[in-house]
């Protein structure tokens, strides 16, 4: 048994964290794909780590090809920093999840999204279309913080992706690295813990062997990112935390309201 055990759990993730059944109704969704060998929920690299630590699954709020930036508004926006993504990983019921599992930022890095300047400590961010990684990933935090003021959150670093001979560069000049420094940064200043899937040990020449795709983990990456995390889950304890402060005052705790876009969440296969 797990400090974990019987612990609720929510994910906010791009394609790399969904399967088909288990995310909210009307997300964009990978898994299972015909040319992945992971053909079963519990070859996922989030459900290995639910099952061990014994955490249960509120919801798993997944949207495949969705990024940090844009609509921050919307009432339909996939992107990671608009309180509609946020708001629905409390559920139908309005629960607060005991911990968030945040791994989202790999498609702003092919999209070329401007990585943005960052002076250290935590800034004051507005709700609108972002196009701007740290100010993206700042909001989503600030947003997380203040509608779940109670939840354990987490943020995971990305593996280097589509590079089997060395490191990708996007449009930019930017490295899957500049965004995981920023990352580590922004959670840094917010009092975030982060796993850093940087070191879980799948290197650029072994993306062959562990995705599907140089972007997508197959059984092998999946298994092999879920024993990180669960050990720097277990190692790592509580995670540091402050208390939030006026740049999260926007967004006040809306427990227990309906889905902002009237869809019904699937979170568990039937």
């Amino acid at each position: 048994v797990t400090s974990f055990a019987g612990k609720t759990v929510s994910i906010l993730g791009d394609s790399i964290s969904t399967y088909q059944g288990w995310i909210p109704e009307g997300y964009a969704c990978f898994y299972p794909d015909p040319d992945n060998d992971i053909k079963d929920v519990s070859q996922t690299w989030w459900m290995q780590v639910i099952q061990n630590t014994g955490m249960r699954l509120l919801v798993n709020g997944s949207w495949s090809a969705s990024t940090v930036c844009g609509d921050s508004r919307a009432e339909n926006s996939g992107a990671g920093c608009s309180s509609n993504r946020i708001v629905e990983l409390m559920g139908n019921t309005g629960t607060v999840p005991d911990v968030i599992l945040v791994y989202m930022g790999i498609n702003d890095f092919f999209h070329s999204i401007d990585l943005g300047s960052f002076s250290g400590t935590a800034a004051y961010r507005n709700d609108h279309y972002i196009w701007d990684f740290t100010e993206g990933y700042e909001l989503m935090l600030q947003k997380l913080q203040a509608i779940y003021p109670t939840s354990r959150i987490y943020c995971m670093t990305l593996l280097e992706s589509n590079s089997w001979e060395g490191t990708s560069v996007n449009a930019n000049g930017n490295t899957v690295e500049d965004y995981n420094s920023r990352i580590r940064q922004v959670a840094a200043a917010h009092g975030v813990s982060v796993i850093d899937l940087r070191n879980c040990g799948i290197a650029s020449y072994e993306l062959g062997w562990h995705t599907s795709d140089g972007v997508h983990p197959n059984r092998k990456g999946a298994a092999k990112i879920a024993a990180y995390v669960t050990n720097a889950l277990l190692m790592g304890g509580s995670p540091r935390r402050t208390t939030p402060t006026s740049t999260s005052a926007p967004w006040p705790p809306t427990r227990g309201s309906t889905p902002t876009n009237g869809s019904t969440r699937t979170t568990r296969r039937r």
